[in-house]
């Protein structure tokens, strides 16, 4: 029974040595009137399951990555969110070289909640650089 078929000008004595290495194939037949190599069927249904176990090992694998960059993400977003005190927010800015009338402007008339998402924002607008750019 024959299966696969390859031309023999597309193989060479590497790629044969290569395929035998992994175990999978015992044997390839030649046809030398067809000037092809044969792979039996029952090899060749080997080499699948194999490449099986390997897809299904990779997703298992990517499943844990996906679901750890998810909690990541959301233990993120719970930090950006969390509330600091008005005096904390005061102090954050001043330690970003934000002048003391500037923080009063910026804390007048608010509305908001003070978090560290809002910090970032204020930041982002009081100056449109980042702190690296403020100290130079």
């Amino acid at each position: 029974m024959k299966i696969k078929q390859m031309n023999y000008d597309s193989v060479t004595i590497e790629n044969i040595e290569n395929a035998v290495k992994t175990g999978y194939i015992t044997g390839i037949e030649c046809d030398g009137d067809n000037k092809a190599l044969i792979v039996s069927t029952d090899e060749c249904k080997r080499i699948e399951e194999a490449f099986k176990q390997i897809a299904d090992t990779v997703y298992v694998i990517c499943e844990e990555i996906k679901n750890k960059l998810i909690k990541t993400f959301y233990n993120f977003t719970d930090i950006l969110n969390k509330k600091i005190t008005k005096k904390r927010f005061i102090k954050l800015l001043q330690s970003e070289g934000i002048q003391r009338n500037t923080i009063n402007e910026i804390i007048k008339n608010n509305k908001e909640k003070y978090t560290y998402s809002r910090y970032s924002e204020t930041l982002k607008k009081s100056e449109g650089r980042s702190t690296y750019d403020r100290l130079r």
